[in-house]
C-alpha cells in the first residue's frame, strides 16, 4: 500500500522553516512495517495548490496523510478537500495537535469527515 504524507504549503513568507520531524519519523515506522511512503513537503517547496494536485497524482497514493499544526489548519483542511475532490477514491487522513483537541469544531467546519481516535478521516 502507497502511503503519501504531506505537510501542506502556506501561504506566508517563508522566515522560519521547522522540518515536519513527526512525518519523517512516521514515514520511516511505515516503511520498517511493509508500507512505501512518500513525503511532499509543500511549504518548503512553497508549492501551490495545483503544483501539490500535480505531485499527488505523481505518487498515486491509496491513503494521503497531512499534518496541521493551529496555524496550518486552514492549509490543512483545504488542502483535504482539494485533494478528495481530485481523487474521491483516495482516503485522507488529517492529524496534528490541532485536529485532536478540538475536534469537534473541526467536525462542525467539516461535514463528511469522520472522527477517529487522534485522526479525522474524509
Amino acid at each position: 500500500m502507497k502511503i503519501l504524507l504531506i505537510n501542506p504549503p502556506e501561504e506566508r513568507a517563508l522566515q522560519c522553516y521547522t522540518a515536519p520531524l513527526g512525518f519523517l519519523w512516521l514515514s520511516s515506522v511505515l516503511e520498517a512495517n511493509g508500507f512505501e511512503t512518500s513525503v511532499i513537503d509543500g511549504d518548503l517547496m512553497r508549492y501551490d495548490f495545483k503544483e501539490l494536485l500535480v505531485r499527488v497524482r505523481e505518487e498515486n497514493p491509496q491513503i494521503v496523510g497531512i499534518i496541521a499544526t493551529s496555524h496550518t489548519s486552514y492549509h490543512a483542511m483545504q488542502t483535504a478537500r482539494l485533494i478528495k475532490h481530485e481523487f474521491p477514491t483516495t482516503t485522507i487522513v488529517v492529524g496534528g495537535a490541532h485536529f485532536s483537541l478540538p475536534a469537534e469544531d473541526t467536525l462542525r467546519h467539516s461535514p463528511g469527515w469522520r472522527l477517529l481516535p487522534c485522526f479525522l478521516l474524509s
